[in-house]
């Protein structure tokens, strides 16, 4: 037997072993198809994400914008910068 959740049907599925969702057709009145070509979807996939999670994607923009904006500092040799690492891991190994 399945389980039911706010009016939503859940059957475990014989050939895979997973639930499916059965919608009893009371709870749906209305169907919205709209059809794109691929730009026009990840166009509005990307601004829709950027309405849902506004203020993430400002602090990411503003942290990016920070660090490239970070004066350049000195780094060791390829040499150096491995031989220091082996010793933070453990001994040089």
């Amino acid at each position: 037997m399945g389980a039911s959740l706010f009016g939503v049907q859940f059957k475990p599925s014989k050939a895979t072993g997973f639930q499916s969702a059965c919608y009893c057709m009371c709870m749906l009145e209305r169907r919205l198809q709209i059809l794109l070509d691929r730009d026009r979807y990840e166009r509005v996939a990307r601004e829709a994400i950027d309405r849902a999670f506004p203020s993430t994607s400002r602090r990411r923009q503003q942290a990016a914008d920070r660090i490239l904006q970070a004066p350049d500092t000195p780094a060791p040799d390829v040499g150096e910068l491995k031989r220091e690492l082996d010793e933070l891991r453990g001994g040089g190994r």
